[in-house]
C-alpha cells in the first residue's frame, strides 16, 4: 500500500459503502480485499478528495449510486465513482484547503480527546464517591440532602 493513496470502500453497509481512508505510510506485503480500491487522482491532491469524501455533496452522490440486492448491503461501482461531480480548486489552493483542514481538526480532536479524559476521570470520581459513601468511609449523616431526606 503505497503512502498517500486513498483507500475506498466499494462494497459494505449503506454507513460504510464509499467511506474513503488516507494512507499516511508506504505497508509493504499489504494485500486488500477485493471489495477495496486504492486511488490515486492526477489532477488533485489526494488528501484533498479525502476531505471531500466527508462533505455533503459526495454522500449525497454517494448515496445516489450506490446499489444493492438488499437495504443492508450495498455496493458502488467504480465507473459511477469516477463520474462522480467536484469542483476542482488549483493544486495549490487544494494544498492550502488540506493544510488548513488538518490542523484545525487536529485541534478540534485534541479537544475532543481532553474531553473524554475529563468524563472518564470524572466517571472513576463518582464511582470511587459513590463506594466510599455505601461501605461507610465516608460519613454523609450531617450532609445537608440527608437532612432533608429524613
Amino acid at each position: 500500500m503505497r503512502k498517500g493513496a486513498l483507500i475506498v470502500n466499494r462494497a459494505n453497509t449503506p454507513s460504510l459503502v464509499g467511506s474513503v481512508g488516507y494512507v499516511d505510510s508506504t505497508h509493504s506485503n499489504l494485500y486488500l480485499s477485493d471489495k477495496l480500491w486504492q486511488i490515486d487522482f492526477s489532477l488533485a491532491h489526494n488528501r484533498f478528495i479525502y476531505w471531500w469524501s466527508k462533505s455533503p455533496a459526495y454522500k449525497a452522490q454517494l448515496q445516489f449510486h450506490r446499489v444493492g440486492v438488499s437495504v443492508s448491503m450495498q455496493n458502488l461501482s467504480f465507473a459511477d465513482f469516477r463520474h462522480f461531480d467536484i469542483a476542482l480548486p488549483s493544486v495549490a489552493e487544494q494544498q492550502n484547503i488540506v493544510d488548513y483542514l488538518d490542523l484545525e481538526t487536529a485541534e478540534i480532536d485534541a479537544t475532543i480527546a481532553d474531553a473524554k479524559e475529563a468524563i472518564e476521570l470524572s466517571k472513576e470520581r463518582r464511582a470511587a464517591l459513590i463506594s466510599a459513601a455505601v461501605t461507610g468511609k465516608i460519613d454523609v449523616r450531617d450532609h445537608p440532602a440527608a437532612k432533608g431526606a429524613a
